[in-house]
């Protein structure tokens, strides 16, 4: 192993500092063909809640929390829906 710290974080006491190189002829995925989803199952559970006035976001479900990471996907069922 060529490194200077160890698994549990502490230094490495055979590392010895110098020159490194790591020739590389490829480099290739695992995958031939990208796995993308095909759909996205979007239940009604939590699609009225994010735009509630006065929501503890904190005491919501991750989908209901992450909704504007989401690129807020319960709003867009929420149209979508009624």
């Amino acid at each position: 192993m060529f490194s200077k710290f160890e698994f549990d974080g502490k230094l490495n006491p055979t590392f010895v500092e110098g020159a490194f190189k790591l020739p590389l002829s490829s480099i290739r995925a695992y995958l031939k063909k990208p796995i993308t989803p095909r759909f996205v199952h979007l239940g009604s559970a939590g699609a009225t809640r994010p735009d509630r006035p006065g929501l503890d976001l904190s005491k919501q479900p991750p989908a209901v929390r992450l909704n504007k990471e989401l690129d807020f996907i319960l709003t867009f069922k929420l149209k979508v829906s009624y």
